[in-house]
């Protein structure tokens, strides 16, 4: 699962720890370095998405597409209750209601 649209590699990794966490949390288990966040510098390839991100492997059972959507708004719930939601270049002129 990718994430983008940071403005700063802090900004990219405190998201994915909120992430992290948050996944963690709802699988009910102890955090595991190996399935830790990996930090996605920008790329040219993707102009109108942009910014830094983050990668974050999904377990074989959250592969399927409806645990997939379940792990995404974890995760995106966990942004927006943090407030880091907001750090996003897509929402800097005010978060958007999803």
């Amino acid at each position: 699962m990718r994430v983008r649209g940071f403005e700063t590699p802090d900004d990219a990794v405190l998201a994915a720890t909120v992430a992290h966490r948050a996944l963690v949390r709802r699988r009910e288990q102890q955090p595991d370095t190996a399935d830790a966040a990996t930090l996605l510098p920008p790329t040219p390839e993707m102009p109108g998405i942009g910014g830094w991100g983050f990668k974050i492997a999904r377990l074989p059972s959250e592969r399927v597409e409806v645990f997939a959507l379940a792990r995404a708004r974890v995760i995106w719930r966990a942004l927006q209750g943090t407030g880091v939601a907001r750090r996003m270049r897509q929402f800097a002129n005010g978060l958007a209601s999803v």
